[in-house]
Order: structure tokens, then C-alpha cells, then sequence
């Protein structure tokens, strides 16, 4: 695909690619890519593991996987981000990002090396890790956002949940004192 993209959404994870052909099978960390998996809802970042075999192993295996979109910086665009200098490596992204909200700008690839492995490709199948094979790689742009208007709710909630209990337990050690 020869088309760029934007797209929003909550980080599941951020790692180090493993070895592939669009990097030479490099093993050396910093010439691979850096992966990071996104989901459209946070209910699908909380793991359910679930004993399985897989390729012939068995595993533990995350159920939630198989709604993960990947999207992925690539060892040139991290050197042209490190020329900037802005961090760009695995460990930086993995904790400034890691379950938040953020926007990818890139170009679209259709990862045609996992269609046995997508949802969206191979549907139903037990040992899916993600969505689909379309990606964004490689990514140009990374922005940490706000929650999407549908999540505000829930994440006020959440805010004044903690608020009240505080509250509580102030007034419980004011009351006692």
C-alpha cells in the first residue's frame, strides 16, 4: 500500500521486533523495529491468559491479542528522530506510551507474513495475535492524546471513585484524631 494513515489508539505495548526480512534479519536491537500494539477500547489491554498449543507448543497465551493493530517505527526513522534529538528507542516508547491514549501517523503495509495469524485474515483461528495484517510502519508521527470522547466518562469516574475514597478515608483519620 502506498498510502499514509492516521490512527488513534490505546497502547497495549511497546517491544522490540523480532527478526524480520524488511530489516535483513538483523539481531542486534537497535537495527530492529520497534512494535506497538494498539487497541480501539482499554477492556482489551487486561490479559486473559489461557493454557493453548500453538505451532505445536503450548503455551499461555493472551486471548486479547487478536484485536491488537501493530504499528511500528523502523531503525532508519528512530536514527532520523535521534538526529532531531528525540528518543525514539523501544525503552523511551515503551514508558512514555504504554497504556495511553495516542495518535500514529505513517504509511499503511499490509504485513503479508502473518495472514495465518490475524483475525482478519484467517478468522476464528485459536492462535491469532492480532487484528489484522495492516499496519501502520513506518510510523512518522507519535502523539500522546486525550481519551476519545466515549472513554471521558469512564475515566471521570474513575477520577471521582479515587476522589471520594480519599475523601473517606481523610475524614476517617480526621474523625479519629
Amino acid at each position: 500500500m502506498t498510502k499514509a494513515a492516521t490512527i488513534t489508539g490505546y497502547v497495549v505495548k511497546v517491544q522490540k521486533g523480532g527478526i524480520e526480512t524488511c530489516n535483513c534479519h538483523a539481531t542486534n536491537p537497535a537495527k530492529m523495529d520497534t512494535h506497538i500494539d494498539i487497541v480501539a477500547d482499554p477492556k482489551y489491554a487486561v490479559p486473559r491468559f489461557v493454557k493453548m498449543t500453538c505451532h505445536g507448543k503450548t503455551i499461555q497465551k493472551d486471548t486479547k491479542e487478536k484485536y491488537y493493530m501493530i504499528v511500528e517505527v523502523t531503525p532508519r526513522v528512530r536514527g532520523q528522530q535521534r538526529a532531531k534529538g528525540v528518543d525514539w528507542s523501544s525503552v523511551t516508547l515503551k514508558k512514555q506510551l504504554t497504556h495511553h491514549w495516542v495518535r500514529f501517523s505513517g504509511w499503511l503495509l499490509f504485513d503479508d507474513q502473518h495472514v495465518r495469524e490475524a483475525e482478519n485474515t484467517n478468522p476464528g483461528n485459536k492462535c491469532n495475535w492480532r487484528a489484522t495484517c495492516t499496519e501502520i510502519h513506518p510510523i512518522f508521527g507519535i502523539k500522546v492524546v486525550n481519551p476519545p470522547s466515549r472513554f471521558a466518562n469512564a475515566r471521570n469516574s474513575i477520577k471521582a471513585r479515587r476522589l471520594r475514597l480519599s475523601l473517606k478515608h481523610a475524614v476517617a483519620d480526621d474523625s479519629s484524631g
